[in-house]
Parts: C-alpha cells; sequence; structure tokens
C-alpha cells in the first residue's frame, strides 16, 4: 500500500471519528428531548382520557410554533462553525448577541399566538378538554423563551464542535422532568393535582433549566468560556441581523412545512376509521425515532463542512461528507432491517388490535424505504447546512410535500382517479415516501451545484 493511500485512509479514520465524536451527543441529546414528551403522555395517562387529550390537543398547535422558533438557533452552529474553522470565535459571542433579537422577537410572538389563539379555535371542543389545553398552553408558552434560549447556546457550543454540554443538561432534564412531572400532575408535597397541566408546568421548569445550566457550562468550561457568550453587550449590527434572518427564516419555514404535512396525513386518515389512525400514529412514532439517527449525522456534517470551508479547505469538506455517507450506511441499514425484522413486536407496545397490526404492518415497508434513503438524505442536507443554503431546502419541501405531495396523497388516498380504488391511509404514506425519494435527489442535485462552485463559499465572511 502506497504512502499516499494510508494517509488517506488515516484522514477518513480521523473525520470518521470527528464526526462520531459530534454526531453520538447530539443524538443522546435529541433523544432525551423526545423522550419528554412521551413521558408527559404516559404520565398523564393515568389521570384520565381528558388529560390525555388535552396534551395530544396542545402538542398538536405547540409544536408547530416551537419548531418555527427553533429555525434561527439552529443556523447558529454552521455559522459558529464557519468562524471557528477561520480562526475568527472573537466574532461568535456578537453573531449569538445579534441572533437574540429576531429569536426573541419570533419567540414572543409564538407566545402570544399560543396563549390566546387556542381560546378562539376550540369553541367546537368539549369545554372541560378546551380549558385544560388553553391552560396547557398557557403554561408550556411561559417555557419558550427558555428552550429557544438554550437551542442558541446549544448550537453555538456545537458549531466549535463541543456537543457533550448538550448531552449532559438532556439526560438531566430527562430525569428531573419524572419527579417535576409527579409532584405537579398527582399533587404530591403541597402542590395541587392539576394533571395535564401540571406537564406543561414541568416543561416549562425544565426548559428554564436547561437555559441556565448551558449558560453555566459555557461560562466555566475551559473548552468554552474563551467564547466570552454574553460576557458584555455586543453592538447591534442590523446588517448581521438581516443575515441571520435571511438564513434562519428559510429553516423555519421548512420545519412548518414538515411539521404541517404530517399533521394533515393524521388528520386525512380519519375517514379510515380510529384503526387506522392508530397505526399511523404508530408508524409515525417509529419514523420519528429511527430518523433521529441520520438527522443526528446530518447535524454533525453541517458543522464539519463549516467548519472546513471556514477553515479554507475543500479536501477535508469532501472527507467529512464520505464519511458521513459512509458511517450513516454503516449504522442506518442495520436500524431499518431490524425495525423492519421485529414490526410486530414493536407495534405491539403500543396496540395489540389485530386490524390496527395490520394496518401498521404495512405501513412498515415505506418506514424501511424511508429509511434506507436516509442516509442519503441526511447527508445532503447537512452539506447544505453546512453551506448554509437554507432557502433551497425551504423550497424542496414546499415543492415536494406541498405541490406535489399533499395532492397526490389525497387523489390516492381518498378517490378512484388514479387506482381502480382509494388505497386509503397506505396510498397516502407511499405518496409520501416518494415524495421524501424526490427531496432527496433534489437536494443531492443541489449539493453537487454549490461543491461545484465551492470556490464562493470557501473562507467567506458571513455578512
Amino acid at each position: 500500500m502506497s504512502l499516499t493511500n494510508t494517509t488517506n485512509i488515516k484522514a477518513f479514520l480521523h473525520e470518521s471519528k470527528n464526526l462520531t465524536k459530534l454526531a453520538f451527543p447530539i443524538f443522546v441529546g435529541s433523544f432525551c428531548s423526545s423522550c419528554l414528551g412521551l413521558i408527559d403522555t404516559l404520565m398523564a395517562s393515568d389521570i384520565g382520557t381528558v388529560d390525555l387529550a388535552a396534551i395530544s390537543l396542545g402538542s398538536t398547535i405547540w409544536m408547530p410554533f416551537c419548531l418555527f422558533c427553533f429555525g434561527i438557533p439552529y443556523v447558529l452552529a454552521p455559522i459558529s462553525a464557519h468562524l471557528h474553522g477561520a480562526k475568527r470565535e472573537n466574532e461568535i459571542a456578537k453573531t449569538v448577541y445579534n441572533s437574540l433579537f429576531p429569536s426573541m422577537f419570533f419567540t414572543i410572538l409564538a407566545m402570544l399566538i399560543l396563549i390566546f389563539l387556542p381560546k378562539h379555535i376550540l369553541g367546537h371542543v368539549d369545554v372541560e378538554l378546551a380549558q385544560k389545553t388553553c391552560d396547557y398552553l398557557f403554561f408550556m408558552s411561559l417555557g419558550l423563551p427558555g428552550t429557544v434560549l438554550f437551542h442558541v447556546l446549544k448550537n453555538t457550543s456545537e458549531g466549535v464542535s463541543y456537543a457533550t454540554p448538550s448531552m449532559i443538561i438532556g439526560i438531566i432534564c430527562l430525569i428531573l422532568n419524572i419527579p417535576v412531572n409527579y409532584i405537579f400532575i398527582y399533587g404530591e408535597f403541597g402542590a395541587p393535582k392539576m394533571g395535564a397541566v401540571g406537564c406543561g408546568i414541568a416543561t416549562t421548569f425544565v426548559n428554564w433549566l436547561s437555559f441556565f445550566l448551558m449558560l453555566i457550562y459555557i461560562k466555566k468550561n475551559v473548552k468554552l468560556k474563551h467564547l466570552k457568550i454574553f460576557s458584555k453587550l455586543e453592538k447591534i449590527d442590523f446588517s448581521q441581523i438581516i443575515y441571520i434572518c435571511k438564513i434562519g427564516l428559510p429553516i423555519s419555514f421548512a420545519f412548518i412545512i414538515e411539521v404541517l404535512t404530517f399533521c394533515i396525513l393524521g388528520y386525512g386518515a380519519t375517514p379510515f376509521g380510529t384503526e387506522a389512525v392508530a397505526a399511523h400514529q404508530i408508524a409515525n412514532i417509529v419514523a420519528i425515532i429511527t430518523f433521529m439517527v441520520p438527522m443526528s449525522m446530518c447535524g454533525a456534517l453541517a458543522i464539519r463542512v463549516g467548519n472546513s470551508l471556514g477553515e479554507g479547505s475543500y479536501p477535508r469538506t469532501k472527507r467529512a461528507i464520505i464519511s458521513c455517507l459512509s458511517l450513516s450506511f454503516i449504522f442506518i441499514i442495520p436500524i431499518a432491517l431490524c425495525v423492519f425484522a421485529c414490526k410486530e413486536h414493536i407495534i405491539h407496545i403500543f396496540s395489540h388490535d389485530p386490524k390496527v397490526t395490520q394496518i401498521a404492518t404495512s405501513l412498515f415497508i415505506f418506514i424501511l424505504i424511508w429509511q434506507l434513503q436516509d442516509s442519503l438524505f441526511g447527508t445532503a442536507t447537512g452539506i447544505l447546512r453546512g453551506f448554509k443554503d437554507t432557502k433551497a431546502l425551504m423550497y424542496i419541501n414546499l415543492v415536494a410535500l406541498w405541490i406535489l405531495g399533499l395532492p397526490a396523497g389525497y387523489l390516492i388516498g381518498h378517490t378512484d382517479y388514479i387506482f381502480n380504488k382509494p388505497l386509503e391511509i397506505v396510498g397516502m404514506w407511499g405518496t409520501i415516501t416518494t415524495c421524501y425519494v424526490i427531496i432527496t435527489i433534489l437536494l443531492w442535485i443541489r449539493a453537487f451545484i454549490l461543491l461545484k462552485n465551492k470556490h464562493k463559499y470557501i473562507n467567506k465572511p458571513d455578512v
């Protein structure tokens, strides 16, 4: 073996190690965050059906607004990575400071909507359910600034290749969420018995705690305190604020497009019966959990690409992409095959109804297809995020999911215009799966265009 090949293999292994060191804590942190909602649902289910329904309904309203607010914090990872690679870490504090203005503007706007809108849109709902949902959303909204500020610091930390804090804090908050939930749901230690509303209080507590823990970590940790985040009032830079919004808001709208697509898909399953809705929910939960692996790799790749572009090293950018693609296949394909092989056991965790099992089993073929192409999807998304090309993500999602996916899903699922009979929930899932394959192809086309025009992005100032 030649010296060049040995050097290339060592460089590849080194890059793979760095990617894994970033992706693993990102995955753990994301998994812990997702488990918070699951814990709320499981603990509130013992109180009663109304409380469980209030959390389900409240979460449906809450999620789009929450994810929209994450768009601007989300792009701080590639921005910080770019500055880190370009040896301009002294500019990160100013960037974080200026990101607070649009982040808090949209957060406060979302809070006001979450507090006042539900009272007007839940008029047709049972009075008790509507009141509990409104109260749940009120307390959840109070924690929204905390979780947005946490994500500002989290993405900044990850951008300088240090993802451990978010993982540690995610584990701490997941553990603490259980006793705090217990106190306010069941009314222990002198607290009132609040059921679903208590979950909202517990979530708000955990959200603010995560922010303060992250702030202390950044201030005290040797590897992060030199960033001097929130150490002083920085100069307000309107050009930078506009730039942050320009690349952050498309991510927010991309989140909205995806979330509403699955909300509409779930709503579209209601005419097919409760068994179809239940099967859809089971498949949706499994798809979300397994999707965390490629998205963790995507987040790590975005950081490594941003870092290498800031450093001015295109060879490192290529190594990061090849490493991410290789690792994604290594991790995801075995998981995909295991999930498909164990589909009946997974379904029975949620339901033993034969009809639900039958429908859900038919949906797992789409989860398998989804997972097998997730390596390509996650890597392409990571490339675009690393290049800070967020508009393409938004436009591709918009065209594939809303302009093509939803109309085609309705025609295939609910009518016989295309096939001899409506294919119901199976047809709708098949349509959305096809749309994600199309999204993956379009993302890779855009990724190749960016890589071909790499000279426009290597070591360029952010503003």
